[in-house]
């Protein structure tokens, strides 16, 4: 809650209030409804040894928004910038797969427990098997971000009309980021936890290991598992 506070319900009442009870430029307001976003992602980022992707890629495309709200005055810079984050992902994603250091088992590793699933492949021989499991997985990474860079465009390109500088272009800057949650954001969440879910059980059906002996945190794909096949997107489990 305090993440959504900080990141989205405060940015958004400066964004829409700020300006109509000061005499603020327009640029400065956005500027500071940005710093809230800008420093929480710092912050964290700060307060952790390792760098993760996610947060930096957050911060960089909250850079981005400041650098063209600042600089920039066409609106079609702005879905520009929307989709360049989730596409340049996207796409490093696709060629990183032909590297030796393939983007899409560090995601991977982050929910299963690689070094078990590897040696448990070594006793199966499941190497090929693995292989195209994690082929599977980089294309359905890789086509969720490039559905949010197109999603993230047609969203600009629709709210985001006024000139930057403006203090209607801070209005549709702010209405675009609150449609976002329901538009951009629930829709990745449900397509990347589809992901994660049929990554843990295409690793257990090729290692005899159950979701909870490799997942990472099995509570939380437990949660992911229950609200699948609520929405009916998993298949049930086998009984007996």
């Amino acid at each position: 809650m305090l993440k959504l506070a900080i990141t989205l319900v405060i940015p958004y009442l400066i964004l829409t209030r700020l300006g109509d009870v000061t005499s603020l430029d327009a640029r400065l307001v956005l500027l500071i409804a940005l710093a809230f976003p800008i420093a929480f992602m710092a912050i964290q980022m700060l307060r952790h040894a390792a760098i993760g992707i996610t947060p930096a890629v957050g911060l960089l495309s909250v850079l981005l928004t400041a650098g063209v709200g600042a600089l920039a005055n066409d609106p079609w810079w702005l879905a520009v910038k929307e989709a360049s984050v989730p596409l340049a992902f996207g796409l490093a994603i696709l060629v990183s797969s032909r590297t030796r250091t393939p983007l899409v088992e560090l995601l991977v590793d982050k929910v299963v427990d690689t070094e078990r699933v590897h040696d448990a492949l070594a006793t199966h021989d499941s190497g090929d098997q693995w292989q195209r499991l994690m082929t599977r997985a980089t294309l359905a990474w890789a086509g969720a971000l490039l559905v949010s860079a197109a999603l993230n465009f047609a969203l600009a390109r629709m709210v985001v009309t006024s000139p930057a500088g403006t203090p209607a272009f801070n209005d549709e800057l702010a209405r675009m980021t609150a449609l976002g949650l329901p538009v951009i954001t629930l829709p990745m969440m449900l397509m990347m936890s589809s992901t994660v879910w049929h990554i843990v059980h295409g690793v257990t059906s090729i290692t005899g290991l159950s979701p909870r002996e490799i997942a990472r945190g099995p509570r939380l794909f437990e949660r992911v598992d229950a609200c699948l096949r609520f929405l009916r997107l998993a298949p049930d489990r086998q009984h007996g």
